[in-house]
């Protein structure tokens, strides 16, 4: 499920509620797994795997931590809608993930990458094709 997320020095911010099966399970086994993913069209695809220990943060500080990383994702006219705010504002804990362990993964820089991006040889993402 696409989430957003701040890197916050050595660790990855998620905004949840404390009335998730994320938050419950997280209380239970303080550890977790966040994969990002910023793959595009042919082989231009990169990402990492983070994995580590898990805070819960809670209160003021989680409140202003979600803010930030609204504000990443949405100009703050969109935080002063009440629509926008009211969903928003269900995030009232954050998901501290500390970064013990990265792989990453960039195939757009391999030699097969490069020959599709160069020869334009692949479809867009959003592209359907059509059986005939």
């Amino acid at each position: 499920m696409p989430r957003w997320f701040l890197r916050v020095a050595g660790d990855i911010c998620i905004p949840t509620s404390r009335n998730t099966h994320e938050h419950h399970n997280i209380r239970r086994r303080p550890r977790a797994s966040v994969m990002i993913d910023v793959s595009q069209a042919g082989l231009n695809l990169k990402g990492m795997l983070i994995r580590g220990r898990v805070e819960l943060i809670y209160g003021k500080e989680a409140l202003r931590i979600n803010r930030s990383i609204h504000l990443k994702y949405v100009t703050p006219e969109a935080l002063n809608d009440v629509k926008v705010a009211s969903y928003l504002s269900k995030g009232d804990v954050t998901v501290k993930v500390n970064m013990d362990r990265i792989i990453s993964w960039n195939l757009a820089d391999s030699s097969a990458g490069k020959a599709l991006s160069a020869g334009g040889w692949f479809y867009p993402l959003n592209e359907r094709l059509e059986s005939t």
